[in-house]
């Protein structure tokens, strides 16, 4: 049961991955997707990313549902091979091994995504399997008993300072799963560049000043109705004009609304590489409790969670306050007040 503790992840320069000895490898990257999210699949585009930087003849393919919006489709390089699901994948056994058929992959990665059923079909095709999980409804599925005897490594995503231990009865199973990796690691995402940071704030006016960050996670949340766009925007316009202090909202990849702007106001449709520079140069980072939330928090930044879509956010929200580890905020009209001051 080997674990191993990895603060931020910058992929395959800290850490040996199953990658390492293969000089051309195939990989296979299955995330859990529905219409309303991306951070999985965004997820997976930045680890293939760095793969694709140490292996220029990587072949990659990616399963996702056909549902999810076009400017998520659109993140997915038209060099990947892509094979479109009517669901999300772990609800179709036979579409996934069809494409896994076809790949004949060297790594399987499921994030939050997968069956038994289909860890054990890229097993018979010859593949190493690894499973993400960021949240306890994954992390189960990972310590499913049709899981653990094909699966090489889990990997767990969590804050350092997140009292969320694994439970009795997922320790024992790790006893009789001897074969498989644990890896407990903070966040995903790449470095940031001190040089294009610096041209990034001072391209959007806030370079050598102290800004709030806004992040309503992909973009393509609703709050009570509104999109979680304009309601992050009116929040910052109102952190703007209480403390002085310029902000700026990254819109997300899914939001397709009109135009958002304020007083003090700077709006960014940021990349991944954009969103780690300005989440670094941020004195605070306002966001939904998801994926981009765990990368703040390994980047060292103070933050205040709330939903930004999902109804399990403020549930998150709520729990890692009560662990003192963020600040959290009701995603009402009113839930701007509870920003701390800056």
């Amino acid at each position: 049961m080997p674990q191993h503790d990895t603060p931020a992840l910058r992929p395959f320069e800290e850490m040996d991955s199953p990658l390492a000895s293969m000089t051309t490898p195939r990989i296979c990257c299955i995330p859990v997707s529905w219409p309303s999210g991306f951070g999985e699949l965004a997820r997976l585009l930045t680890l293939t990313h760095a793969a694709c930087q140490r292996w220029p003849d990587l072949r990659v393919h990616v399963v996702v549902n056909r549902n999810l919006p076009a400017a998520a489709l659109a993140r997915i390089p038209a060099a990947f091979d892509l094979t479109l699901l009517d669901t999300s994948p772990t609800l179709d056994d036979r579409g996934v091994a069809a494409a896994l058929d076809r790949c004949r992959p060297d790594v399987v990665l499921f994030d939050n995504a997968g069956t038994g059923r289909q860890c054990r079909h890229a097993k018979r095709l010859g593949a190493r399997t690894v499973f993400l999980s960021t949240r306890p409804a994954a992390r189960r599925r990972g310590f499913a008993l049709d899981w653990m005897p094909w699966l090489d490594e889990h990997w767990v995503i969590a804050p350092a300072r997140l009292d969320d231990a694994f439970t009795v009865w997922q320790r024992c199973k790790l006893t009789l799963a001897p074969h498989t990796v644990v890896r407990r690691l903070q966040s995903i995402h790449l470095p940031s560049v001190a040089a294009r940071r610096t041209r990034l704030q001072r391209a959007i006016g806030c370079a050598q000043q102290p800004y709030v960050c806004l992040v309503p996670g992909g973009g393509g949340g609703r709050i009570a109705g509104a999109t979680a766009v304009s309601v992050f925007a009116a929040a910052a316009t109102a952190i703007a004009e209480r403390t002085g202090i310029r902000c700026v909202l990254l819109q997300g990849p899914l939001y397709d609304g009109p135009s958002v702007s304020g007083p003090g106001l700077a709006v960014c449709a940021a990349t991944h590489e954009q969103t780690v520079d300005l989440i670094e140069g941020a004195q605070l980072v306002v966001l939904g409790a998801s994926s981009t939330l765990f990368q703040a928090l390994a980047q060292g930044k103070v933050c205040v969670a709330t939903a930004a879509g999902g109804a399990e956010q403020l549930l998150r929200a709520r729990a890692w306050a009560a662990q003192k580890i963020v600040w959290a905020a009701e995603p009402t009209p009113d839930w701007r007040a509870n920003v701390p001051p800056c």
